[in-house]
């Protein structure tokens, strides 16, 4: 059985579209839309160019497919978003959004709830354990927090939120307020360990449910309005905050502030209170959450949604429920829906489990052919070099910072190891050349480190699952000075374990080679991607960004090509 799943419509403000292919139970490819597009997040756009990059990876026609599986609601999502649409429309609204040929079956067409999704997404990661999920966003068709037990392949909804209650409106909100953007959650996150600790909260666990203090008439006075982020943002949060946090600059709401506001926002008093405000609010409502649900028989606690991509949150409940495993897939976040939606198919379908494969490493590879032509095509010399982990350790251990372009692309909002920006873990002066001269960022954002499978005990604190750089863990105090590029303020960082047996073991050959020259198996692990552009994708792109940033390297596959020395160009 051939299973497509998608995420993402191009109207009614979906973002994140992309697609899957799932052939006998098992993950094929999965491929997000802003890496074809080249537009972070994709926002307005169909998966149809993801779609066509599966079908051509996997070499699938149309006519082969046997479901399409849509992680979304949409019947139901639509008759809110607009009640004169016929709902026998929307089927081919979506097929004509995708670009299926004329006369594709809509019945083979089959919509999943969004939190259901997302928690599908996730599930595998536990290996049928028992598990309480847990789906926390900005918003699905109307929930925004849904409470989920898995066993035995079944999935049974316990409680759900609506949007007054949205922990992921909120965050957004404190972002937006402090003129980090709509899409600057993860730059909050960073911001927020600048901050004092907080003891006020305005979710609230009471003895039956969460409460808020959102009013509750807050939606219903916007009558015929679908858009209840707004709502909870513009009529609550924003005037809230401007109570709570007087000081900031009003200019700057509801946009991106210009970079010089955001660079020194580490130093605003008033930023940073907010910020830890926001994190503490989060963190205490999902970790009362699930202290409220978890029973004996809960081996596992799965985790996702958008707000599951904050590493300081995971980190967090992995510490404060050491006797349960933690997982969280590397798409929390709404791309992860067409996977979530094509799992749920394929199990309802097939009544067995789903095999990821090699995820999340899910993306097209490019062969050394493939490379040469990119390099001959944009005039680029580069040298082939056999052992290929050992010529970039040297680069590393001798201070550069390098592109590193091996195997298949990974998918998720961060790199690990198919499309990463590498360099030494050991100093602070290398964070701060990355983030002013290399990746263009705030001065106060922080790094994360790669780090050999086996080493990781003995310098981050309950270091569980690590493998998706999405959990954050404090580090020794013995380790911190060893580690300043990756050391954040509060002493944690958020590592990614790779493993030789792992689809990623081109990068624990790098780490090996790294431990020969320097007695550590460690670097600096970042995104491959200029400012505001998505991870790179293809030699091309990668080639481009190597240009446009001030790299020492570049390694694509086998191939090396160094920065010429301008003195003697």
């Amino acid at each position: 059985m051939i299973i497509l799943g998608l995420n993402g419509l191009s109207r009614w403000g979906f973002h994140d579209p992309s697609a899957c292919i799932l052939i006998n139970g098992k993950l094929e490819h999965f491929v997000e839309e802003e890496r074809l597009a080249r537009i972070k997040h994709a926002p307005g756009r169909s998966p149809a160019l993801a779609v066509r990059e599966c079908l051509n990876l996997c070499q699938v026609d149309w006519g082969e497919i046997d479901k399409v599986a849509f992680g979304w609601d949409l019947p139901r999502f639509a008759r809110r978003a607009d009640p004169s649409l016929d709902p026998k429309d929307i089927g081919r609204l979506l097929l004509r959004d995708i670009g299926a040929p004329e006369g594709f079956p809509v019945k083979r067409l089959v919509f999943v709830s969004h939190h259901e999704a997302h928690a599908w997404a996730s599930l595998p990661l536990a290996g049928g354990m028992p598990s309480l999920v847990v789906v926390v966003d900005g918003q699905g068709e109307t929930e925004s927090t849904s409470v989920f037990r898995a066993s035995g392949g079944r999935l049974e909804l316990l409680e759900t939120y609506d949007a007054r209650f949205s922990l992921g409106y909120f965050y957004e909100a404190v972002a937006w307020y402090l003129g980090l953007g709509l899409a600057g959650t993860g730059k909050l996150m960073g911001l927020a360990a600048y901050g004092p600790e907080t003891s006020e909260l305005v979710f609230i666990e009471s003895e039956k449910s969460l409460t808020t203090i959102v009013p509750t008439n807050i939606l219903e006075s916007m009558p015929g309005s679908f858009d209840d982020a707004r709502a909870v943002v513009e009529r609550f949060w924003i005037p809230f905050l401007r109570d709570r946090f007087p000081g900031i600059d009003s200019s700057i709401e509801a946009t991106q502030a210009p970079f010089a506001h955001r660079d020194n926002l580490d130093s605003v008093k008033e930023a940073v209170r907010a910020a830890a405000f926001a994190q503490a609010n989060v963190e205490s409502a999902v970790c009362t959450l699930l202290a409220r649900h978890l029973t004996g028989a809960d081996r596992a606690i799965v985790l996702s949604g958008g707000v599951a991509l904050n590493c300081r949150l995971n980190g967090l409940i992995a510490r404060h429920f050491p006797d349960r495993a933690v997982h969280i897939s590397p798409t929390p976040h709404d791309a992860g829906a067409a996977l979530g939606a094509a799992i749920r198919v394929a199990i309802e379908c097939e009544s067995q489990p789903v095999s990821l494969g090699e995820f999340p490493y899910t993306g097209r590879a490019f062969s050394d052919a493939e490379v040469a032509e990119a390099l001959r095509t944009t005039g680029v010399t580069g040298v082939r070099v056999e052992d290929v982990a050992s010529v970039a350790a040297d680069l590393i251990s001798s201070g550069a910072c390098i592109g590193w372009f091996q195997g298949a692309a990974e998918v998720g909002p961060r790199a690990l190891g198919g499309r990463s920006i590498m360099a030494s873990a050991a100093s602070s002066a290398t964070r701060d050349h990355l983030n002013s001269r290399i990746k263009a960022r705030e001065r106060w954002r922080p790094f994360g480190p790669m780090v050999l499978g086996g080493h990781e005990g003995r310098h981050f604190g309950c270091c569980s699952d690590a493998r998706f750089m999405i959990k954050s863990f404090p580090v020794n105090l013995v380790s911190r000075s060893r580690l300043g590029a990756v050391v954040h303020v509060d002493g944690s960082t958020r590592p990614q374990v790779v493993y030789a047996d792992g689809p990623e073991r081109m990068c624990a050959a790098l780490l090996k080679a790294v431990q020969a020259q320097v007695g550590d198996p460690w670097v600096l692990n970042t995104s491959f991607n200029r400012a505001n552009e998505p991870i790179v994708y293809t030699p091309r792109e990668a080639i481009q960004a190597f240009r446009a940033m001030p790299l020492d390297a570049l390694v694509l596959g086998q191939w090396l090509v160094r920065r010429p020395n301008p003195e003697q160009s």
